[in-house]
C-alpha cells in the first residue's frame, strides 16, 4: 500500500480566509493541505469558547479551493478551546446534516481535557460512514487522514452489549436531544440487563420533560428542521443496520444451536446404546428376581439414577452426584433450549463457582463468561433484578421437595 509524504504535501491559505467574532477573542483560519484536507485552527493566546459556527468561512473556502462536492477531510486543531456555545453546537449540527458535505473523514487533535466529552459527543453524532478520530499533532492527523483514504467507511459496533457502544448512543441521543431540541427522538436502549440502563431511563425521563414543556414554544426553523429530517433519516439507517445485525446474529445462533442439539442427540444415543450392556442386564436380573415389589421398584429406581447419571456426566463432562444429575434432569426439563455448556455453568453457579473459576473450567475470558451469563440470564426468562443464582437455587430446592 503506497503512502503520500505528508512533509511534502502543499498548502495553501489567503489572508482574508479568516473569521474573527464580535468579542475579538480568537480568530479562525483555514487552510487547504494537499488537494482535499481543509485544516482548521484557532488562534488565541488564552482559553476559550467558540461562539458563532464559521460556516461563511467554511463556504468560501470550499469554494475558491474547488472542492464543491468533492470528498474531503476536516482536520481540526483545538488548542486552547475548551468549550462550545450552544449555538456552535448547532452549527456543527448542521453542517453535518443540512451542507450534506461529503466528508471522508473528521479529525480532531489536541483537544483540552475540558473539550474531550463534547468531542466525543461530535463524534457519536457523524452521519453513519463518517470516521472520526483523535491525536496530539498535526503530522500524525495528516497521517490518519492518508490511511483513512485506504480505508474508507466508518466501522460498526462488533457486539450490541458492549459498553463503549452504549456510550455513543448515548452521547448521540444527549446531542440530539440537549443540541438540536430534538424532543421526539427516539432513545436506542441497550439490552436488558445492560449496566448502562439506569442513565438511559434517566435521559429518556428528561426527553419527556423537556417535550412536554416546549409543547407550546414557536416551532423551529426550515434549517432546523432539515436538520432534524436528515438526522431522522441517518438515526432510522442506522437502526435498520443494528437490526439486521441483530438478525444475522440470531440466525447464526439458531443454527448452532440447532448443530450442537443434533451433535448431544447423536452423543446421548451412543451413550444409551452404551448403557444397554451391564446396567440392562442388572436391570433385567432385578426385574425377574424373586424379589418383593417394593424392593424390585427401588432397585430399578437406583439403576435409573445411574443411568441418568452417566449420560448427564458425558454430556458436561463432569463428575456428578445423583443430585446433582437430578437437578440437570429438571433444568433440562424446564429450559430444553439450553446449550451443555450452559447446563455445566449452571450447575457450577448452583454450586457457588464463581465467575473466575467458571471462566477457567471452560476456558474463556472472564469478559467470555460475563457475554455468556447475560445470554443464560435471557434465556432462563429472568427479570432483570432477578439473579440467575438464586433461581437456580429456588429450582434445587423443588428438586429436595419431590
Amino acid at each position: 500500500m503506497k503512502y503520500t509524504n505528508t512533509e511534502t504535501l502543499p498548502r495553501r491559505t489567503s489572508p482574508h480566509l479568516n473569521y474573527t467574532p464580535e468579542s475579538g477573542h480568537y480568530t479562525t483560519t483555514i487552510e487547504q493541505i494537499g488537494d482535499d484536507i481543509l485544516y482548521c485552527r484557532i488562534v488565541t493566546e488564552t482559553s476559550v469558547e467558540l461562539e458563532t459556527f464559521e460556516k461563511p468561512l467554511l463556504e468560501l473556502v470550499i469554494s475558491e479551493s474547488g472542492l464543491e462536492n468533492r470528498p474531503l477531510f476536516i482536520i481540526w486543531d483545538l488548542t486552547n478551546v475548551t468549550s462550545l456555545s450552544h449555538n456552535y453546537k448547532r452549527g456543527i449540527v448542521n453542517l453535518l446534516y443540512n451542507l450534506q458535505l461529503p466528508l471522508s473523514g473528521v479529525i480532531f487533535f489536541n483537544i483540552p481535557q475540558e473539550l474531550a466529552l463534547t468531542a466525543k459527543t461530535i463524534a457519536a453524532i457523524l452521519p453513519s460512514g463518517i470516521p472520526f478520530r483523535e491525536t496530539v499533532t498535526l503530522e500524525h492527523a495528516l497521517m490518519l487522514a492518508e490511511e483513512l483514504r485506504h480505508i474508507p467507511g466508518k466501522p460498526e459496533p462488533a457486539e450490541d452489549n458492549d459498553t463503549s457502544i452504549a456510550t455513543l448512543r448515548f452521547l448521540a441521543a444527549t446531542a440530539r436531544i440537549g443540541w438540536m431540541h430534538m424532543y421526539d427522538t427516539q432513545i436506542l436502549m441497550p439490552p436488558e440487563g445492560h449496566d448502562t440502563i439506569p442513565f438511559f431511563e434517566c435521559l429518556a425521563d428528561l426527553q419527556k420533560t423537556l417535550h412536554e414543556s416546549s409543547a407550546a414554544q414557536p416551532r423551529t426553523g426550515s434549517d432546523d428542521q432539515s436538520v432534524n429530517t436528515s438526522m431522522r433519516l441517518d438515526e432510522q439507517g442506522t437502526k435498520k443496520r443494528q437490526l439486521l445485525a441483530t438478525y444475522e446474529q440470531h440466525k447464526a445462533e439458531i443454527f448452532e444451536r440447532i448443530k450442537e442439539r443434533t451433535r448431544d442427540i447423536e452423543r446421548a444415543s451412543s451413550s444409551i446404546n452404551e448403557q444397554r450392556g451391564p446396567l440392562r442386564d442388572l436391570y433385567e436380573m432385578v426385574r425377574q428376581s424373586d424379589a418383593d415389589t417394593a424392593s424390585k421398584k427401588r432397585l430399578i429406581r437406583i439403576i435409573d439414577n445411574l443411568i441418568e447419571t452417566e449420560l448427564n456426566e458425558k454430556k458436561i463432562d463432569m463428575p456428578l452426584t445423583s443430585t446433582d444429575s437430578g437437578f440437570l434432569t429438571l433444568l433440562q426439563q424446564k429450559h430444553p433450549n439450553l446449550n451443555k455448556r450452559e447446563l455445566k455453568i449452571c450447575l457450577m453457579i448452583k454450586l457457588s463457582y464463581d465467575t473466575d473459576e467458571i471462566a477457567r473450567n471452560i476456558d474463556i475470558s472472564r469478559r467470555g463468561m460475563e457475554s455468556i451469563r447475560y445470554r443464560m440470564h435471557k434465556k432462563l426468562r429472568l427479570s432483570r433484578h432477578q439473579s440467575i443464582k438464586n433461581y437456580l437455587a429456588a429450582l434445587n430446592d423443588t428438586l429436595d421437595i419431590t
